[in-house]
C-alpha cells in the first residue's frame, strides 16, 4: 500500500491516505515518507515532476477520524493533520485569504489548529497581515506563535504555483464535513467553541441561535 501511495503526486489525496496509514498502524506519518524518499526510483521521480502540473486531486472521501483529539491539541510533531496543512499554506502565503468563503465555518472544530486557523483567518482578513514575518511577529511569545513558526519552517508539499487550488480543495472538503453534520452535532460544536471563550463571528452567533430554535422545534 505505501509503494502506491508514493506513486500518486503531492497533495491533499496523498496527504489523506498517509494520515489514515499512519492512524492505522500506529506509526509516525514522517517514517512512511522518510521510507519513500529513500526508495523512490528515478522513474517514480521523473512522474513525479510531471504530476505537479496538475492540480491536487478533490477527495469525496468522509473526513479521517483520529487526526486530532476532538477538541485536543494539535497533531503530533512530525506529522501534520488536516486542518495544519490549510493553516500552513496560509502562514506560507497570506494573501491566499482572498480566495477564502466570507464566514470560517469551514475551520473544522475537530481539529486542535482549528481555533488557530480562525484566528489567523480573521486577522489576514483585517487586511493588516499581509506576510508570514509580521503573522509570526503578532503571535510572538506564545504557544500559537511556535505553532506558526513550526509550519513556517515546514514546506508545504505542493508546488508554489498550486497552493490556491490546493487551499481550495481543503476548504471545500472541511464544508462538505460541516454539511454532514446534524444540527445536534453543529450546535454542540459552536456552543463548545463560546463555552472556552472563543468570540463567535455574527454569522455564527446567528447560526446558534437558529439551531437552538431548530432543536427546540
Amino acid at each position: 500500500m505505501l509503494e502506491a501511495i508514493g506513486l500518486l503526486p503531492e497533495g491533499m489525496l496523498k496527504s489523506l491516505l498517509l494520515t489514515e496509514l499512519s492512524r492505522r498502524t500506529g506509526v509516525d506519518q514522517s517514517s512512511f515518507e522518510s521510507l519513500m524518499a529513500r526508495h523512490a526510483s528515478p522513474e517514480s521521480a521523473g512522474r513525479s515532476v510531471s504530476d505537479e502540473s496538475a492540480p491536487p486531486p478533490m477527495v469525496e472521501a468522509a473526513p479521517v477520524v483520529g487526526e486530532a483529539p476532538r477538541g485536543g491539541a494539535p497533531a503530533a510533531r512530525g506529522t501534520l493533520g488536516l486542518m495544519a496543512r490549510a493553516l500552513q499554506l496560509l502562514v506560507h502565503e497570506p494573501g491566499l485569504v482572498e480566495r477564502l468563503p466570507d464566514n470560517d465555518d469551514w475551520c473544522s472544530h475537530e481539529d486542535g489548529d482549528a481555533r488557530l486557523c480562525r484566528e489567523v483567518v480573521r486577522l489576514l482578513k483585517a487586511g493588516r497581515y499581509r506576510s508570514a514575518q509580521v503573522l509570526l511577529a503578532h503571535f510572538h511569545g506564545t504557544p500559537e506563535g511556535e505553532r506558526l513558526a513550526e509550519l513556517a519552517r515546514r514546506e508545504p508539499l505542493v508546488p508554489k504555483g498550486l497552493r490556491g487550488t490546493e487551499l481550495d480543495n481543503w476548504v471545500a472538503y472541511f464544508q462538505r464535513h460541516r454539511r454532514q453534520r446534524s444540527p445536534q452535532e453543529e450546535y454542540d460544536a459552536l456552543l463548545a467553541r463560546s463555552r472556552t471563550g472563543e468570540r463567535l463571528s455574527q454569522q455564527e452567533r446567528q447560526r446558534l441561535n437558529e439551531l437552538l430554535m431548530e432543536l427546540k422545534g
